[in-house]
């Protein structure tokens, strides 16, 4: 088994005139995911055109950046109780 680690950054994704939080961006070396909050309805188009549900307004990323290692290890779905 592949055991893989990788950086990623992730980034509050605010709206610039009411400053509402939309959600997350997570940011790799390969891909950038946006990970919506649950009051967000789904967003339609590219990343960059993303504008605040509310207000309509434009967002931006909130400046703090918070980096982890994240291992990309599949995970196993637990067996089901078995009798020793």
């Amino acid at each position: 088994m592949a055991v893989s680690v990788e950086r990623v950054t992730v980034r509050e994704v605010k709206c610039f005139l009411c400053g509402d939080t939309l959600g997350d961006v997570l940011l790799s070396a390969h891909q950038r995911v946006f990970r919506r909050a649950p009051h967000c309805p789904p967003t339609t188009g590219p990343l960059e055109r993303l504008r605040c549900p509310r207000c309509n307004g434009p967002v931006y990323l909130e400046g703090a950046e918070t980096t982890s290692d994240w291992s990309l290890i599949p995970v196993r779905v637990a067996a089901p109780n078995r009798p020793n």
